[in-house]
Order: structure tokens, then sequence, then C-alpha cells
């Protein structure tokens, strides 16, 4: 059961990252350096949004 979820959580969070490179590689690209915290930032929130799915999923499967 919990390596079920673990596995989950796991390949969520490596949706998460991939989709946030594929996201801020083309906004770094057009506005160069000055992009690069817009670039950090958007990073921060979206593994900051990864790492909530994550414990969300792992608290639910938990509690089951």
């Amino acid at each position: 059961m919990f390596k079920t979820s673990l596995s989950i959580a796991t390949s969520l969070l490596l949706i998460v990252i991939s989709t946030s490179l594929v996201l801020a590689a083309p906004a770094q690209a057009q506005s160069g350096s000055s992009g690069s915290g817009l670039y950090a930032l958007l990073m921060s929130t979206l593994m900051t949004f990864g790492l909530l799915t994550v414990l969300t999923i792992l608290i639910y499967r938990r509690s089951d």
C-alpha cells in the first residue's frame, strides 16, 4: 500500500518537474539573462505545488 503511494508521488513529482522545465525554458530563452528571476520564481512555485501534491497524496493514502 505504501509503496504504491510512494511510486504515485514520485511519478507526479517527475511530471511537475518536467512540466516546469518545459514551461520555463522558452521563457528563459526569450528574455535572456533578465528572465532568470522569473524563471526562479516559476520553478519555486511549481516545485512547491508539486511537493504539496505529494504530501497530500501521502497523507490521503495513509488515512485509508
